[in-house]
């Protein structure tokens, strides 16, 4: 399934470039979970930033440097949090692991096929995986192929 102008998913899987030098000498406070794994037709850049609140954010684009708009198929972020509780609105899924995640269809408007997320509780952390235009499945790839960034 290829996705237009909001975004960049397809149905092959394709090379995951890493930048992550920000992230490794970086104050985060929760397990960086980072992608091998992204639903695309070509190579993604994965450039990892830490935030202010102890988390951090991957974003995939197609390009180097990638800062949104035609060339982001999306993000993964990584925050701390003492509640495990979803939003309103959030539909539970199983995960690849046997746990529980859960998903929305936060739309995108008239040029695009939508913008989804998937959500997830780790011991002390919130992790979503925001794509443009991937349905369900390509999200529970993604997570099924994260790896704490430092392991083999």
């Amino acid at each position: 399934m290829a996705v237009a102008a909001c975004g960049v998913l397809a149905a092959s899987t394709e090379h995951v470039i890493p930048r992550y030098e920000k992230l490794r000498t970086a104050d985060v406070r929760v397990a960086v979970l980072v992608p091998t794994v992204v639903p695309a037709d070509g190579k993604i850049y994965a450039e990892g930033t830490p935030d202010s609140s102890g988390g951090y954010e991957v974003d995939l684009g197609t390009r180097p440097d990638c800062t949104g708009g035609a060339c982001s198929a999306g993000y993964i972020t990584g925050a701390p949090t003492s509640s495990h509780v979803a939003p309103t609105g959030y539909h539970p899924v199983k995960l690849t692991d046997g746990g529980v995640g859960y998903y929305i269809n936060h739309g995108c408007g008239a040029n695009c096929e939508g913008s989804f997320e998937l959500l997830f509780f780790r011991a002390n952390a919130k992790y979503s995986i925001f794509l443009n235009g991937g349905p369900l499945d390509q999200a529970l790839r993604i997570e099924s192929g994260l790896k704490k960034l430092g392991s083999h």
